[in-house]
């Protein structure tokens, strides 16, 4: 016979299951059942009355005895993803709220930088202007410098030089 789920030969019967309503024939793998070893650990009653997933009305075998244990499985699984979604709730909160924190100093950062590029252009240009102020004075002293020199020689110019006079006390 052929096997109702992938259509493969179901030479061995003893790792076959076998429908009670429809009579299809299942491997083991290809069912709930999952295994050989646990359809071999079924009972021979639990094998009659057997049905697959399209008969069972209610999606799973009364006779599966992992069902208990997967049902747990899942709940636990379940469970830790709830506990990890509020863990990862709570720290995208926190995340968040850093994220605010951040964005405000950052605007902060950006007014005051704001305020500083704007003193700086001020003092670039008083500098400036300090500069031209300072090159003109420089000029002026200069200027000035060499007037007085030109006053000296003009001034030494009317100097009487007298020489071979002795030079006699009280006189």
């Amino acid at each position: 016979m052929v096997c109702g789920k992938c259509q493969l030969n179901t030479s061995n019967a003893k790792e076959v299951a076998k429908c009670s309503l429809c009579s299809v024939e299942f491997h083991a793998t290809c069912c709930r059942i999952r295994t050989v070893a646990k359809l071999l650990k079924m009972s021979a009653k639990a094998l009659t009355t057997w049905r697959c997933d399209e008969c069972d009305v209610d999606g799973a075998s009364s006779t599966n005895s992992d069902d208990p244990i997967i049902m747990d499985l899942l709940k636990n699984i379940k469970q830790e993803m709830l506990d990890s979604r509020k863990s990862n709730s709570a720290s995208f909160a926190s995340l968040e709220k850093t994220m605010t924190s951040v964005r405000d100093s950052l605007e902060e950062v950006k007014l005051k930088l704001s305020t500083v590029e704007k003193d700086n252009l001020t003092l670039k240009e008083d500098c400036g202007l300090l500069k031209k102020e300072n090159q003109r004075l420089a000029e002026n002293v200069s200027q000035l410098k060499t007037e007085i020199d030109e006053l000296q020689q003009r001034s030494r110019l009317n100097n009487i030089e007298i020489k071979g006079v002795p030079v006699t006390k009280g006189k």
